[in-house]
């Protein structure tokens, strides 16, 4: 990120996603919008995907717009894989106008290989100053650019008392190709039992999967219960993206946060299922690019319905290869009449094996019925790594709620209760069950005879 600061009192950041070159030229040319000279504080280089890392590099100097030559600035750093974009992050109220930018340029003085960015016409913050990030996509000779992309983001305030909010809202955006830095929703306030609309453009994030989601915590009454965020491009009907809060971001209720991480719960359909449900369905399970193991875990698909579940499908250890499809398919008998969910489990995994699923999709054979479920998970044998669960969510429908359950778990006094195996359990209700989740111990190794234990199942649904 490329933090260039005056003191009079403007921030600019540039963010890179991420980056694999030696040094950054940054070119600055005379122009009559720029109103003063700039302070260049630091940049940051940070890699947006699995394993997270930083490089933070300090300049401390100005950047004088009367200068007749370009500003060139070097820095030395280590690999961190292709530069995707860059993001220029304006951390103070908006500009009284865009700035023009001239030209942007980063050159590897090792290869001498140089990369550039979509500047054509391109004011800096918006033309009149108003946006606080404007994000540039790199432009490479073997392959085309990311695209720029309008999100539409609907922010659905709760219904309980005093639910609304004045605060100023802010969201971060998180995808398969990286973030889109904070943004300030542009909204006054957010009213109990509304819904607001605010748009987003940004360099293409890819498949979402989480929003960061935080208010300043301002002025009377800032507290504010959130519903639900559907985020989705502009334009289009499908593809909306839906993550679930439920829950205050209260300093004064609760666990007194202020902000939360939202997991994605889905993707919305735009209509229900048409055609028999039962029958033949192919499956497709793409592995992400995501660093995974060499072997993956044996794992299993079970499709959920209301009355029962389907026979399990079974991906034997290492079949699932990073950046490829596997295909296969599943059976689903008479008693199917709608499917509730798909789940994806651990069935065995030996010492550091992991496997990270970026999607699972069904077609029905004879009708073409197409479900989508972009898990996005890391799987591994840890607590809330072996069992993920993604409902089928329809325009116009309620969405299921999703549950964390607290179990206190009671080893007899008897001698030899204890055990030192490992256990499973499952939770079964009248809505369907939780599938099989591994109870993992903290401290002790094993379930002593006469004590208590408390043990947690999070992230799955109302049973």
């Amino acid at each position: 990120m490329i933090g260039v600061k005056n003191p009079y009192p403007n921030n600019i950041v540039v963010e890179t996603f991420p980056d694999a070159i030696h040094f950054i030229p940054i070119y600055m040319p005379n122009s009559h919008y720029i109103s003063y000279d700039w302070f260049l504080e630091k940049v940051v280089i940070k890699e947006a995907f699995y394993p997270f890392s930083a490089h933070v590099f300090v300049h401390n100097d100005w950047i004088n717009k009367h200068s007749k030559k370009d500003f060139v600035e070097v820095f030395t750093l280590g690999n961190i894989g292709d530069i995707t974009k860059i993001s220029f992050v304006l951390s103070d109220s908006c500009l009284a106008r865009g700035i023009k930018l001239h030209k942007l340029r980063l050159k590897d003085l090792d290869t001498k290989q140089e990369l550039g960015f979509h500047t054509e016409a391109q004011y800096l913050f918006g033309e009149d100053g108003s946006e606080t990030v404007t994000e540039l996509a790199a432009v490479r000779p073997d392959k085309p650019p990311l695209r720029e992309v309008l999100y539409s983001i609907s922010v659905h305030t709760g219904t309980l008392p005093a639910s609304g909010t004045d605060a100023d809202v802010f969201i971060t955006v998180f995808g398969e190709q990286g973030d889109s830095c904070k943004r300030r929703l542009r909204h006054s306030n957010f009213e109990r039992g509304q819904v607001c609309v605010s748009e987003m453009r940004a360099v293409d994030l890819g498949q979402l999967s989480k929003v960061l989601v935080e208010h300043h915590n301002v002025g009377y009454g800032a507290g504010w219960y959130l519903e639900q965020i559907i985020i989705h491009e502009s334009g289009k009907t499908d593809g909306q993206y839906a993550f679930p809060c439920q829950q205050w971001l209260d300093s004064g209720v609760g666990d007194a946060q202020t902000e939360r991480m939202l997991k994605l719960l889905g993707k919305i359909r735009n209509g229900m299922l048409t055609g028999k449900i039962y029958g033949t369905w192919n499956v497709f399970v793409t592995t992400s690019d995501v660093s995974s193991s060499s072997v993956n875990p044996k794992m299993s698909l079970t499709v959920c319905g209301e009355k029962g579940t389907s026979t399990s499908v079974i991906f034997p250890k290492g079949s699932l290869k990073k950046k490829e499809i596997y295909e296969t398919s599943v059976e689903l008998n008479k008693k199917f009449n709608i499917i509730f969910k798909v789940r994806l489990e651990i069935e065995e995994a030996g010492e550091g094996e992991t496997w990270h699923c970026r999607e699972v999709k069904l077609q029905h054979r004879e009708s073409e019925n197409v479900l989508e479920f972009p898990f996005c998970h890391n799987f591994a044998d840890e607590e809330g790594g072996r069992v993920v669960e993604l409902p089928v969510l329809t325009v116009g429908s309620p969405f299921p709620t999703v549950k964390s359950y607290v179990l206190y778990i009671t080893t007899g006094a008897s001698p030899g209760s204890g055990t030192d195996a490992e256990v499973y359990v499952m939770l079964q209700g009248l809505l369907g069950d939780t599938g099989r989740r591994k109870l993992i111990r903290k401290g002790d190794d094993n379930f002593t005879k006469g004590k208590v234990y408390l043990e947690f199942l999070h992230d799955t649904f109302h049973i």
